[in-house]
């Protein structure tokens, strides 16, 4: 069964939801704070961002190798 881009964002989204929930419950534990919701939020864009800012890095990373092959067969 094949997704619909719309089901693969929703899905992805989830998952930068999960992975910031179980960093925030380790903070709490490491650190000994109590759960709030402003850390909470704070973990999920700090994720959420951390992943745009790799993702745009892998990308202009294989366009620069693209490139480089490009100029290479010339």
């Amino acid at each position: 069964m094949t997704e619909t881009l719309t089901e693969m964002k929703q899905k992805f989204e989830q998952d930068i939801i999960d992975m910031a929930v179980a960093e925030h419950h380790k903070y709490c534990m490491v650190y000994k704070r109590a759960k709030n919701e402003a850390d909470a939020k704070m973990f999920y864009t700090a994720m959420r961002l951390g992943i745009i800012r790799g993702i745009n890095y892998a990308s202009n990373e294989v366009a620069k190798h693209n490139e480089e092959i490009d100029k290479e067969k010339k």
